[in-house]
This record gives C-alpha cells, sequence and structure tokens, in this order.
C-alpha cells in the first residue's frame, strides 16, 4: 500500500518540459553549482534556430544532464537555484534499484510535462 506523504515531501528529480516538449532547462549550471552532494553533471550546447519557439529564445540546452540519485541528499537546492523553475523535486518515493549504475538517471529519464508534484 502506497504511503500519502505531504505536498512538501522531496522524492525523485524530474525536468519540466513546456508545450512545445522543450526542457525549460538552460543548462546554466546553476542547479550544478549548488548541489553539496555533487551529484549533477551538465553538458551543454547551442539550440537549433527551428527548435526556438516565439517568445522568450532558449539559447542553450542540455546535452546532457545527469542525476546520481545515490549520491544525492534530497535538499532541494537544486529546485531553489533554478531560475527556469526547470529542475523539480516529485513526491515519488520508490527509487530502488538493482546496480549502482542504474541510479544514475540522464535527461531521457527525468524530462516530463509538469502535472503536480506527484
Amino acid at each position: 500500500e502506497k504511503r500519502n506523504y505531504s505536498q512538501r515531501f522531496r522524492g525523485m528529480h524530474f525536468i519540466s518540459v513546456d508545450e512545445n516538449k522543450l526542457e525549460n532547462c538552460t543548462a546554466c549550471y546553476l542547479c550544478q553549482t549548488v548541489c553539496p552532494a555533487e551529484c549533477i553533471h551538465i553538458i551543454a550546447e547551442e539550440r537549433e534556430e527551428d527548435k526556438n519557439p516565439v517568445g522568450v529564445p532558449k539559447e542553450k540546452r542540455p546535452l546532457s544532464f545527469d542525476i546520481d540519485a545515490l549520491r544525492c541528499c534530497y535538499c532541494g537546492f537544486c529546485e531553489e537555484a533554478c531560475p527556469k523553475d526547470a529542475i523539480k523535486l516529485s513526491r515519488n518515493y520508490e527509487l530502488a534499484v538493482s546496480t549502482r549504475g542504474e541510479g544514475i538517471y540522464n535527461l531521457e529519464h527525468l524530462t516530463r510535462e509538469v502535472k503536480g508534484r506527484g
């Protein structure tokens, strides 16, 4: 039976995407810089011109965005530091993995549409 934790519970990370399915992360490295566990690793690249929708352009994007969930202390500093509200901590607490490699989550695993913190 799943336990119902408070709305303030900090579980697994995710990267939010906008309505055009573009990640909100602009690879500014603030989350990586503020992380006390040094578990976030980002490599940035320039975004293609045709992928910039009308409005404020997102010039950079993460080429890779890895979080080592086994090193993370789930402090929430990354979520607080993000100027684009891109990285969030969900309420998902089922984080068991069989090997250490499965505990390192990449950009493909982390991106999802925001539907609350659930």
